[in-house]
């Protein structure tokens, strides 16, 4: 996890004077909006129909389908820590950016090619993936060509396509919490 990804504490203080508003409750047709009081700073709405909820406003929109009554598949404990799982969800996404390229992932997949304890990484290979690999780190459409068609007498990143060098966008880990936090929010009132 990056230093800057929101933990609940976090997306808790982005909430904390948020009130909700409900705008639709008819059975599995509902529209509930998040705000602050006279902004729509983090404001976000939450709307769902017969298997599908959308969760859209200032932090990104994003839609998933799964089961008729998606509050059923969001629900969490009621008490206790707010229940997210990125993973899980983001395969419920229709078409949604939850991921992004990372050059730091991209740096430990190529670094765990050199281990210290392998005997046949030279001083010379080390040298050689610096300038023609990581050098082109921060550049997605740069560096994963790089550590694909790289090759140093014998050595090459076998299987390097395996790595995932993306991690889950902050805006999305956001939108987990916010969606698993509002359905509190509407279970407190009921």
């Amino acid at each position: 996890m990056r230093a800057y990804d929101p933990t609940e504490q976090r997306f808790l203080k982005d909430v904390d004077q948020h009130e909700m508003t409900v705008v639709l409750d008819d059975k599995e047709h509902r529209h509930l909006r998040f705000r602050r009081p006279g902004t729509y700073c983090m404001g976000f709405d939450v709307i769902t129909w017969p298997g599908y909820l959308c969760i859209c406003g200032d932090m990104g929109d994003y839609l998933f389908s799964r089961l008729s009554d998606m509050f059923e598949f969001f629900r969490g404990n009621p008490d206790g820590p707010l229940e997210i799982n990125p993973s899980y969800w983001g395969e419920k996404t229709r078409n949604n950016k939850t991921k992004e390229y990372s050059a730091e992932r991209f740096r430990e997949a190529v670094n765990s090619y050199l281990a210290d304890d392998n005997e046949d990484i030279t001083p010379e290979l080390r040298e050689a993936v610096r300038d023609q690999v990581l050098a082109f780190a921060d550049d997605e459409w740069l560096a994963l060509p790089a550590a694909h068609d790289f090759s140093f007498g014998d050595f090459q990143f076998d299987s390097f396509y395996e790595h995932d060098c993306r991690e889950w966008t902050y805006h999305y880990l956001w939108c987990c919490y916010a969606v698993a936090w509002a359905i509190r929010q509407y279970d407190k009132t009921k």
